[in-house]
Formats: structure tokens, sequence, C-alpha cells
């Protein structure tokens, strides 16, 4: 029994964790773990930087692998020392009755004897023949693989999707931080506070938003590797005898069950996801809108002018007020002195104060839009 078990053990480790097969080619990673040089190439297709172990997930910035000689030496014994194959017959015996398997209950989903089908379990039970039970189910079987595939595109073209918005998403908030710099740049040195304020609140938007993306992106890379295993252990099921196969039936179609409906919640939750990830963008973008504008309002009020109207240039029919800072229009023209700079016939007047150079600001506030324009 010892033996037995040590040559089970020297066979688990001689075997590859991606393909369950004796290693081919075995290679090691950074981390320390070993793989068949072609499942770790397939493994690693399609990717440019941050390659992670199937095994362990630690991250290698580069593809550098490092053939295992030793390893292939232990492979090619352990071939050599493995335990000859059972035979056909002794698992295909029920252990109740110890009669040969002939038949598949379709209630329980599980291999009967002669015996079984007439016993009180399973008398009221549809029993089906286990050569024609077999081929029923290796049909369905042999359907999964092409499904999880499917599934598998569905998942890296959504991967592709999320880095791909990872890099708009850098990119827009690298443009907003431009805009905003030079925004603050023309509010000169009373405004570095502000600035310094507002940055950061975009720069810790921007850490959460692309921390979101990339959690779901790791998500995805983990439903890569559950699925690759998945679609792995389906081949090598339909490859088993009748008897084998349809042993743990209910537990593989249940299993596949539940991955699709995981599936069908993962991709409604990854669309509510991405469409909250675009709101939370957009009110970013208005409020720092909002902010420019405040900004700059307040800018042009540091260069308000207080404004006196002069009455020697005031129009007859303008009445100003004793204070010089309003106006309004009589109905008749006022008996003033004709001087050169008294408007006639447009009806204006002009400020006191004369104004050649500098910036500055002043608010007018109208009650008869009939006459001021």
């Amino acid at each position: 029994m010892a033996a037995a078990n040590a040559l089970q053990s020297l066979k688990e480790e001689a075997t590859c964790s991606i393909c369950l097969e004796y290693f081919t080619d075995p290679v090691s990673l950074e981390c320390g773990h070993n793989f068949c040089l072609s499942c770790i190439t397939r493994y690693w297709e399609g990717l440019q930087t941050d390659f992670p172990c199937p095994q362990c997930r630690e991250i290698s910035h580069s593809k550098t692998l490092r053939p295992n000689r030793q390893l292939a030496n232990v492979v090619e014994i352990s071939k050599l020392l493995r335990a000859p194959s059972p035979t056909p017959q002794e698992g295909n015996l029920c252990r109740e009755h110890e009669e040969k398997l002939k038949l598949f209950c379709e209630d329980d989903q599980e291999p009967i004897c002669v015996v079984c089908s007439v016993s009180r379990d399973h008398k009221p039970h549809t029993v089906l023949p286990i050569r024609e039970a077999a081929q029923e189910y290796k049909e369905r079987f042999q359907s999964y693989p092409d499904r999880l595939k499917k599934m598998l595109e569905d998942i890296l073209e959504l991967h592709r999707n999320e880095e791909t918005k990872v890099t708009e998403l850098e990119a827009k908030f690298t443009s907003q931080r431009e805009q905003i710099t030079k925004e603050f740049e023309k509010l000169q040195m009373f405004l570095e506070k502000e600035k310094s304020r507002h940055l950061s609140n975009l720069e810790e938007e921007e850490k959460k938003s692309l921390q979101s993306i990339k959690e779901t992106v790791t998500k995805l890379e983990e439903q890569q590797f559950v699925l690759r295993s998945w679609i792995t252990e389906i081949e090598l099921k339909c490859q088993q005898q009748d008897v084998e196969l349809l042993k743990d039936a209910k537990t593989v179609l249940s299993r596949y069950e539940n991955m699709k409906d995981q599936q069908t919640d993962f991709y409604t939750l990854a669309e509510k996801k991405e469409k909250a990830e675009e709101e939370v963008v957009e009110e970013e973008v208005d409020l720092q809108i909002k902010i420019i504008e405040s900004l700059e309002w307040r800018w042009a009020r540091r260069f308000a002018a207080a404004v006196t109207l002069d009455p020697a240039t005031a129009h007859r029919n303008l009445i100003l007020s004793k204070d010089g800072r309003s106006a309004r229009h009589g109905d008749t023209a006022q008996d003033l002195p004709d001087t050169p700079q008294r408007f006639n016939p447009i009806i204006a007047v002009l400020g006191r104060e004369r104004l050649s150079s500098g910036r500055h600001y002043w608010e007018v506030e109208e009650d008869d839009k009939t006459y001021f324009k």
C-alpha cells in the first residue's frame, strides 16, 4: 500500500497542473512552479506584460522560462514505474450485489446492475441499457467543450474591453489633469491651494475607478483559468469508458449548470458596473467644469471697479441718481447745458472714471430692458 501511495505521489509531482498529463518539455517559472512548455505558452498567449503563474498567481514581468531537465528525467522514471491499468472488470461490478453494471438509472443518474433494477429503490425508475445511456450522455458531454470555449471567448473579449477601458480612462484623466492645470495656472499663486486640492480629489477618483476595473480584470483571469481547467476535465471525461463516464454524470451536469448561471450573473454585474463607472466619470467631469467656472468668476471679481456715471455725458432723457450709481429714462427731455461730450441722439451715459489699461470688472442691473440694451 505504501509503495502504491509513493507511486501515486511521484505521478502527481510529474504531472502538469494545466493539462493534467505527464510533463512534456517541463520549464520553471520565476516562482518555482513547473509546467509543460506548450501549456504555459498557450496560457500566456496574447499577453504582452505581467505574466501570471496559473498555480500561485504570482506575476512575472517577462517570459522567462528555464528548462527543468532534472524534472524531465523524473518524469521518464515515473512513466516506467507507473502501476498497470486495472482490468475493465474491476470497476464494473455493483458494490451491493457484485453483479455487472449493465443498466443506467435515469432518476438517480448512476450505473446499476440487473438486481438493482428490480429492487425497491430502483423499480419505479426509468432504466436504460448501459451502452445506450453512455452514448446519449457522451453526445451531451461532447457539446460542453464548444459551449465552454464560447464562454471563454466571451470572457477574453470582456477582458480585452476592460483593458481598453483602462487605457481610455487613463487618457481621459490625463486630459482632464492637463486642462485643470492650465486653468489653475491662469489664476496665479493665490489659487495654488485650490489647485492642489482638486487635483488630489481627481487623482483619488482615478485610483478608485482604475482599481475597480483592475479587480474585474483579475476576476476575468481567474475565470479563464477555471474554464480552461474545466474544458480539459470535460474532454478527458468524454474519453472515459462508459461506466466511468456515467458514474458522476449528475455532478458534471450540475456543475455545468451552476457555471452557466454564474457566468450570466457575472455578465449582468459587469454591465451594471460599467454603467455606474461611466456615470461617475461624467459626474466628475461636470463637477470639474463647474469648479473652473466658479474660479473664473472669482478671478474676475478681483478686478471689480466702482463706476460713477458722468452727468456731463448723460442724454437729456436720462435721470441720474444723486450718487451717480444709477440712471433711469425720463418721459421728457431735461433742461441741461449743451456740452460737446453729451450724448445726442443716442441715449447713453459714460462713467467718470477713465480706464485706459489693466483688467476691470463691473456689474450692471437692468430694470427696464426697453431702453437699456
